[in-house]
């Protein structure tokens, strides 16, 4: 994150979209047999993902970007970071990938 950015959001009334971090993908699309309620079943970050949302959280905390609230997809590679998020974040209940309707449902490849 560049560093205007950063103090915009320490200034407030801003809200940041943030995409979770480096997930190889492996697969093509939905990995077999995913379910949002088992992290062993989906693509998960990996060392330079954790990396990444580690860095974010910390340049947060070192700028003092006070959060207010987290909204996040269900999938454990969004809900994963640097320990806080996963405690704190609003797991979104809607489908966020199309033809999924709940939690434990099976991801169709994307088109």
């Amino acid at each position: 994150m560049h560093s205007a950015d950063l103090q915009a959001l320490v200034k407030g009334g801003h809200v940041a979209v943030i995409r979770h971090g480096n997930a190889p993908p492996g697969y093509g699309g939905a990995p077999p047999g995913l379910r949002f309620d088992d992290c062993k079943t989906q693509r998960n970050l990996d060392d330079i993902g954790r990396g990444q949302a580690r860095a974010l959280g910390e340049a947060f905390r070192n700028h003092g970007v006070r959060v207010d609230r987290i909204v996040s997809s269900p999938v454990c590679r969004c809900l994963e970071g640097d320990g806080q998020p996963r405690a704190r974040a609003d797991a979104l209940r809607a489908p966020l990938i199309a033809g999924v309707g709940r939690t434990g449902t099976q991801a169709p490849d994307p088109p």
